[in-house]
């Protein structure tokens, strides 16, 4: 794999779909194939999907990365989850000495100001591996687009911009 390193700020011109996993969590192979699917469906709209493990040995990682994401998706590592966890909102998992867990299952969709514009984060009552919450949103929010703004206003997360210590996280891909 190519090594190297991807910064969310440094992405800004493009919108970034930005997707938390870890290889142990069951529904992260059916995931990835649908990210594939939303990195080539919006990739000509300005979308960069990209997926960042979290906390796992890196050649668990790398194999996995080789083996289920589209060549279209960019594959991220955080090796101690501290970018992971800058995304956790206040007040979610408060208890937890592990704050990264809080986005993991999640996905962010960052606007090319670098704005959080939506964060979703998991809900395994409502799991949806297949993200059409999400495109719906893709489809609203990207140039070229639709113009409902019901999908965008029913989920959005307040929005945030990125600083510079954001996510510089190795890339693996």
């Amino acid at each position: 794999t190519k090594g190297g390193n991807f910064s969310l700020p440094s992405a800004r011109g493009c919108w970034v779909l930005l997707h938390f996993t870890a290889v142990w969590r069951r529904e992260s192979a059916l995931e990835s194939a649908h990210l594939g699917d939303l990195a080539d469906r919006f990739r000509s709209r300005g979308l960069v999907v990209a997926v960042m493990d979290i906390k796992e040995p890196i050649i668990l990682w790398r194999a996995y990365a080789r083996a289920h994401l589209a060549p279209s998706v960019t594959a991220l590592y955080d090796e101690t989850g501290a970018v992971a966890s800058r995304y956790a909102p206040p007040g979610v998992m408060p208890y937890s000495l592990d704050r990264s867990e809080a986005v993991l299952g999640g996905s962010a969709i960052i606007d090319p100001k670098g704005r959080i514009r939506i964060l979703v984060l998991p809900d395994s009552g409502h799991l949806d591996p297949t993200f059409q919450d999400l495109a719906r949103a893709l489809d609203v929010l990207l140039p070229g687009g639709t113009t409902s703004t019901v999908a965008v206003t029913a989920s959005a997360a307040p929005a945030r911009t990125l600083g510079a210590d954001d996510g510089t996280v190795r890339v693996n891909q």
